[in-house]
């Protein structure tokens, strides 16, 4: 990519080149509001309407989550390539705006929703504007004050950037960008492949071992004749819930000396250390040692949508667990601790279904204590726990490389749909 530096001119919106132009959206596509359906319409097959919730992480999601209607809609509102779906309301502020590109086939069976409009352009750049800050400003402004969190098309209109009058320049922009974002979705779907590879790996692993020939059926599944179906609580020593800022009257600060992992830390074998509260020394120094994890324990999600994920703990700091988050301490040496995250990570849904009955869901230690774990002897724990960690490395390599790839192009769009940086056409 060869870039000059060209002069420039003084905005309402700040330093732009001499060539380029303020223009609103308005001027480059046009805007469709999305289908208003009832309850009553709702049906198990139809037209499909898709909604706020299929946008996600700048993908539009056509495989779960959906909702078919009994009703016709305009033509103009059926999803073609290339349309941009947006978020126009919601009741999170920080989701109204969000967006998605489509790309496929025009579909005559697929419409979108009441809280969703349709960004409509043959300009190939003009989409990527909606990743810009530009765009993020704009929306603050538009939505500041307001108690409904609700966008309309008039006000989208009215969205105005800097653009680059020569078409070509527009398009060798475009080009840039597309193809890093042509990298970041192979990158995606090797993710998903290795994901999926995994899954199948661990249905093998836990229910036929390694090397085994001799099978029975126990509650929990088929399993290896040699294994045994044990409760967690003997195989554990300490099985106790995080640190409960009332009793405890702790607070939380967004920087501090020492972290607080809570629920939303914890994934599948993962533990999300930049995503985290803190707190203070002395606080540290008050609380319970039980929420203070060691090495090789494991933290288990107990509440919410993040129920039933688990990690071990691989990091030597000092850190303290949130009251949503249980540490677990094995009994002894005869069991790996890498061996058992992962058993419980493949049992998640079946441990969800032990869940309190209440408006959040929710596992009491008590019942935890209860949950049937598969055990082989300490050799093939660790091979099953080594042959897994292998996998998640390799996705976990895949996704670095599409961290990467994000910031690359996140840098790309601030230099050239600035005009900081110039293409040459």
């Amino acid at each position: 990519m060869e870039l000059h530096q060209d002069t420039y001119k003084d905005t309402k919106i700040g330093r732009i080149p001499k060539d380029w132009n303020l223009i609103k959206l308005s001027e480059l596509g046009k805007f469709y509001r999305g289908h208003t359906y009832s309850a009553i319409n709702v049906q198990s097959n139809g037209l499909l309407v898709l909604r706020s919730t299929n946008i996600q992480k700048r993908t539009l999601i056509l495989h779960k989550d959906l909702v078919f209607v009994d009703k016709d809609c305009k033509e103009d509102i059926l999803l073609r390539n290339g349309d941009l779906v947006i978020c126009m309301a919601n009741g999170s502020k920080r989701l109204v705006g969000k967006s998605a590109k489509y790309f496929g086939e025009d579909r005559k069976d697929t419409t979108i929703g009441a809280f969703c409009s349709i960004y409509r352009s043959k300009n190939a750049l003009v989409n990527y504007l909606f990743e810009t800050y530009y765009y993020k400003k704009y929306l603050q402004i538009t939505l500041a004050g307001s108690t409904i969190n609700n966008l309309k098309n008039s006000e989208l209109e009215k969205f105005t950037f800097p653009f680059p009058n020569d078409i070509k320049e527009q398009q060798k922009i475009a080009d840039i960008l597309s193809t890093v974002d042509e990298q970041i979705s192979t990158t995606d779907k090797i993710i998903e492949k290795s994901k999926e590879l995994r899954k199948g790996l661990m249905q093998k692993l836990f229910s036929e071992g390694i090397g085994h020939t001799k099978f029975k059926d126990t509650k929990i599944g088929r399993i290896p004749k040699d294994w045994e179906v044990v409760k967690l609580n003997d195989i554990s020593k300490k099985t106790n819930q995080g640190v409960n800022t009332t009793t405890e009257k702790v607070k939380y600060s967004a920087e501090g000396k020492y972290q607080v992992i809570r629920s939303n830390n914890l994934s599948d074998n993962y533990i999300d250390w930049n995503n985290s509260v803190f707190i203070d020394d002395n606080t540290f120094d008050r609380i319970s040692e039980n929420v203070k994890p060691n090495y090789n324990d494991i933290l288990y999600s107990n509440i919410g949508s993040a129920l039933g994920y688990a990690a071990v703990v691989t990091e030597t700091i000092d850190f303290a667990i949130a009251w949503n988050v249980f540490r677990i301490q094995t009994l002894s040496s005869e069991i790996n601790s890498s061996f058992l995250a992962y058993f419980l990570n493949f049992r998640r849904k079946h441990i969800r279904r032990l869940e309190t009955q209440s408006t959040m869901p929710f596992i009491s230690s008590k019942v935890m204590l209860k949950v049937q774990v598969a055990l082989p002897y300490i050799i093939e724990q660790q091979k099953i726990a080594d042959i897994l960690s292998e996998a998640d490395a390799k996705i976990e390599k895949e996704q670095t490389q599409k961290t990467q790839l994000e910031t690359l192009k996140k840098g790309l769009m601030q230099q050239l749909l600035t005009g900081k940086k110039r293409v040459k056409v």
